[in-house]
């Protein structure tokens, strides 16, 4: 990992000398490919323990006491108009996306009209939307299933109705296997998903690069410790000390990956369960402007080259430009 994270950093940095296009320390701290990660409502019905779900409630109810707090048909076809196709819609976000009781039509609407999707789901959520999604695994390029461990760090009920709804998912002709990971946080994932993926790895059925087990977990900009993870192995990334003769810059790339609220903010990233920093309201704003919002602000983009700028001073990816990547590689994801 070390040596692929030094090898992308050097690789993008070369490709910048010819590209030229905006500042570098802002070019270095995005995705060569834009995204948009959408969160369908406030509070996730599975509250994991290593997941500061209380921070993104309490932040949200606080600033947005009187507006929606679940995504709806009408705000999601505001946002839309204004975002481009070339944007990878992701989801994800602060939540299950699988409890919305309106995800196949947000699903189809970005299917017919050209955006690609991705999705990171647990497989729980209203039971017309887990079986919407069990049949129609072809719309996604990319599905990370965020699997249950065996010592119920997530909670989620691992009954019949679940292993049948995993084992329909995986069977089905039209589920994209060479595109579908099983992502586990914690020692093992739970007993009876334990022995299934084996099989299935043991069969050829899944490819055992696809089972992934999290060697590092994200601080969530310093909301998650050690405690309070419930983990007692996990690994963090530690911040690095500022240096004054040295510019800033996101080693996560996730300047131009927003995190879609309800309501129709896009708050700053993934990281951001406080709701800190919001860029701006998608019904009214292209998400284009919304991502070179700070680059565009003369103090904005001072405070951040500089290693000063909040919230971004209390998360581990926001780093001196000596330093590597710290976060996913795969651009279209």
């Amino acid at each position: 990992m070390f040596k692929y994270s030094k090898f992308i950093y050097y690789l993008k940095k070369f490709r910048y000398f010819f590209i030229q296009k905006e500042p570098y320390e802002f070019y270095m701290s995005k995705r060569e490919r834009p995204s948009l990660e959408i969160s369908v409502k406030v509070g996730c019905g599975l509250m994991c323990t290593y997941c500061p779900q209380g921070d993104y409630i309490k932040s949200y109810k606080s600033n947005y006491p009187d507006e929606f707090k679940v995504l709806t048909k009408e705000v999601f076809l505001d946002c839309m108009k204004n975002i481009s196709t070339n944007v990878l819609i992701k989801w994800t976000g602060f939540t299950e996306p699988l409890y919305s009781k309106d995800f196949e039509f947000f699903c189809e609407y970005l299917y017919n009209n050209g955006y690609e999707q991705s999705i990171s789901t647990t497989l729980k959520g209203t039971k017309n939307s887990v079986d919407w999604f069990v049949n129609h695994a072809y719309m996604f390029n990319l599905i990370t299933l965020h699997l249950p461990d065996e010592e119920g760090l997530m909670k989620c009920k691992v009954d019949e109705e679940y292993i049948s709804n995993f084992e329909s998912l995986i069977s089905n002709p039209g589920t994209p296997l060479d595109r579908v990971s099983f992502f586990l946080i914690g020692e093992s994932f739970e007993n009876n998903l334990e022995r299934i993926i084996s099989k299935y790895v043991e069969d050829r059925v899944v490819d055992k690069k696809m089972v992934i087990k999290a060697e590092v977990l994200n601080t969530r900009n310093s909301t998650v410790t050690l405690d309070s993870s419930g983990l007692d192995n996990i690994k963090f990334r530690s911040k690095v000390k500022k240096v004054k003769s040295e510019n800033f810059y996101c080693a996560y790339r996730r300047l131009n990956q927003g995190v879609l609220l309800p309501n129709g903010e896009v708050s700053l990233c993934c990281q951001d369960y406080k709701l800190e920093y919001i860029l701006g309201d998608l019904k009214t704003q292209n998400l284009d402007n919304l991502y070179k919002k700070i680059q565009d602000s003369d103090s904005e983009r001072k405070h951040f080259t500089s290693g000063s700028f909040f919230p971004c001073s209390s998360c581990e990816h926001y780093r001196p430009l000596s330093n590597e990547y710290t976060g996913n590689f795969i651009s279209a994801s």
